[in-house]
């Protein structure tokens, strides 16, 4: 089953776990994504916009993790305190 992540640095979200295969979009830090399966030192990822692909494992994250403002470019709701 898919676990959720999160992206916590911007990544290149690539069509391969290689350094050398297409990039098929950039991932903004805070971008939630759900974690397929892993090979090596990669993650497969699927993002909510349907997108599939593969990231640096550390660039990714188990679970919803809170980004500091300024390094996202979601829509989510301000935290506040």
């Amino acid at each position: 089953a898919a676990e959720t992540a999160t992206i916590i640095t911007a990544s290149s979200l690539y069509q391969s776990p290689s350094i050398q295969s297409p990039v098929l979009v950039t991932l903004a830090a805070g971008t939630r994504v759900d974690t397929l399966t892993r090979s090596g030192g990669w993650k497969q990822v699927a993002t909510d916009s349907g997108q599939n692909g593969w990231v640096r494992s550390y660039q990714v994250r188990a679970g919803e993790v809170p980004v500091q403002p300024g390094d996202s470019t979601g829509d989510d709701a301000p935290v506040t305190g």
